[in-house]
């Protein structure tokens, strides 16, 4: 045997370590106070993220595709909420440097959209380990 093969103990802790998340998430999602200036179509989505992973589909298609969504959707509303600068200065042959500053808001939802990910991983590698041991 290779150094590569899946053992059952794998697919195990992959199993485990989106179950884990995912019942993080959906106690992140729920309880989080998202800002007044995300969009409603957002609260939309969290809520059906929210019975998505109370209903343990995520490992379906139509489930993940929901969950990244609402990571897509996250995503530009960080961007929405980020403040971009230029500062002038000698030391740049541009004559500047462009910086960007996350609002308070914009904080929260980064951490929202860095959770989400790191649960859509999670479930990717476990779905991963399924369709390798062709379930």
């Amino acid at each position: 045997m290779s150094a590569d093969f899946v053992t059952h103990s794998d697919l195990s802790s992959s199993l485990h370590e989106a179950h884990t998340r995912a019942f993080k998430l959906q106690r992140l999602l729920a309880s989080t106070r998202f800002p007044a200036s995300m969009s409603p179509l957002i609260a939309v989505r969290i809520g059906r993220v929210i019975s998505v992973l109370s209903r343990q589909s995520y490992m379906t298609d139509e489930g993940l595709a929901e969950v990244e969504g609402l990571s897509n959707d996250l995503q530009v509303s960080v961007e929405a909420e980020t403040h971009y600068g230029f500062v002038c200065d000698d030391c740049h042959t541009d004559g500047g440097v462009v910086t960007s500053h996350l609002t308070a808001a914009g904080e929260v939802l980064a951490h929202a959209k860095r959770e989400v990910d790191r649960f859509i991983a999670a479930a990717t590698d476990a779905r991963a380990w399924q369709r390798a041991e062709g379930w």
